[in-house]
């Protein structure tokens, strides 16, 4: 009897002083610079040991698929989760905005992807239903970027412009597809025409100084000239139809 109760107080004294640890580190931890150091340990092994954790993440997941499931269909957890998403994106904007325009390049090079989303496009507007709600929806989208994005205007408005002009020498086969468009610095064509916009822009045409018509576009160093910034203005629709194709040399 005397053995039991000395085991009993043992187990007593076992179970209380992993109470006391529990409780001091459960308080231990919630320290700020606590916390930043156990941050930067983490971020230091994770980055040291990317492959062994892939491998254990992936059979631990394969073994609890079901409990895992259950756990994440909680609403709880789902809230949590977004809540946690949203902080990360918010924080991480720039970091998140280079990877995806990297790893999109990067994915439509594939030229199985390239495949397979021509065949779904093909199949998808078979259905003309779908066919007239993809064109509204993208002509309205088009008219509400066109008036309130203004380097999506000037893009949108030269392109427009050269493609007609190219058309003429791509049929005839005095140029590439390829390099339409390839020549202009637009960074440099939308910080200039920015600059210049006036208040009202968006009733402005966008006018080439010295026409189209007087450049040879076979040449690449012609058609940069022809879209560099010093050769791009905004005037009203009235003074662009009055001007049309002339061309006034400054002595």
């Amino acid at each position: 009897m005397n053995e039991d109760l000395i085991i009993f107080s043992k187990i007593g004294k076992i179970v209380l002083k992993n109470k006391v640890r529990k409780k001091y580190f459960k308080e231990y931890s919630k320290k700020p610079e606590v916390k930043e150091k156990q941050k930067t340990y983490f971020k230091k092994y994770c980055e040291k040991n990317k492959e062994k954790q892939r491998k254990y993440y992936k059979i631990y997941y394969e073994k609890n698929k079901e409990k895992l499931k259950r756990y994440c269909s909680r609403p709880e957890v789902k809230k949590n989760r977004r809540e946690i998403k949203k902080r990360y994106n918010k924080k991480n904007k720039e970091k998140l905005k280079r990877y995806h325009q990297e790893y999109n390049k990067e994915y439509h090079k594939n030229q199985e992807v390239k495949e397979k989303q021509k065949k779904y496009y093909e199949e998808y507007y078979k259905n003309p239903e779908r066919k007239v709600k993809f064109r509204k929806y993208q002509n309205n989208y088009m008219k509400f970027k066109n008036q309130t994005d203004i380097e999506f205007a000037i893009r949108s408005r030269l392109r427009s412009r050269m493609r007609a002009i190219f058309k003429k020498y791509i049929e005839k086969g005095l140029i590439p597809n390829t390099r339409v468009n390839k020549q202009i610095d637009w960074k440099k064509v939308c910080e200039h025409l920015d600059k210049t916009k006036p208040e009202n822009w968006q009733k402005h045409h966008l006018d080439h100084v010295k026409p189209l018509v007087l450049f040879d576009f076979t040449n690449p160093e012609e058609i940069r000239l022809a879209n560099s910034p010093e050769n791009l203005q905004w005037l009203t629709a009235k003074n662009n139809l009055e001007k049309q194709a002339k061309y006034y040399i400054k002595k």
